[in-house]
């Protein structure tokens, strides 16, 4: 018999993709539309929390209170920096996950405070690079995006490529004018 991929539930149907694990579809959160968390994930991690809480009609902080409790993943109120984060973990999953290394990382685990549940890819490329268990935390997404931009700049896919389109065709264009310039002459 083959297999019916509809019969399933939206949740293995993302995991079999490997587009969405379970945190990544959102299941913990209860009575949110499809259309609600379609919309929340669809933004950027560090815009995800900022998203819901505006669904739910609640503060970023009582929504974060709520995905700690509904994800079993703790919320800390402040944390530590690790000393020197990047020798922990590079600086592309710094700002690709916006999560941070935190003080008490171990050779064994490696402790991190982030703006959204982690999703168990994310564990995986954190195993995979650092060679350590992650242990996650979860973290008012104002503090940790701040702590990321503060110690370690913007991220390079942050910026809007399209400025540099535009900075490109105005070189080309310069250079036109630079050849013309040389003919007349």
């Amino acid at each position: 018999m083959i297999d019916d991929p509809s019969r399933e539930s939206p949740s293995e149907q993302f995991e079999d993709i490997g587009t969405f694990s379970v945190n990544q579809s959102m299941d913990w959160w209860p009575d949110l539309s499809d259309l609600d968390r379609l919309n929340v994930l669809s933004n950027p991690t560090e815009d995800r929390a900022r998203v819901l809480a505006a669904k739910v009609s609640l503060t970023v902080e009582e929504t974060m209170e709520a995905m700690s409790k509904y994800s079993d993943i703790p919320l800390v109120e402040s944390f530590v920096l690790n000393e020197n984060p990047t020798k922990l973990i590079p600086l592309r999953l710094i700002h690709n996950f916006s999560c941070l290394p935190t003080e008490g990382s171990t050779e064994e685990k490696i402790e991190l405070v982030t703006v959204w549940p982690p999703t168990n890819r994310m564990s995986r490329w954190v195993y995979a690079v650092t060679g350590c268990k992650p242990v996650w935390r979860l973290g008012m997404p104002e503090k940790v995006l701040h702590s990321i931009t503060e110690n370690f700049g913007i991220g390079a896919d942050s910026l809007d490529e399209s400025e540099f389109d535009l900075d490109d065709e105005q070189e080309e264009q310069d250079d036109i004018e630079d050849q013309n310039a040389a003919i007349i002459r």
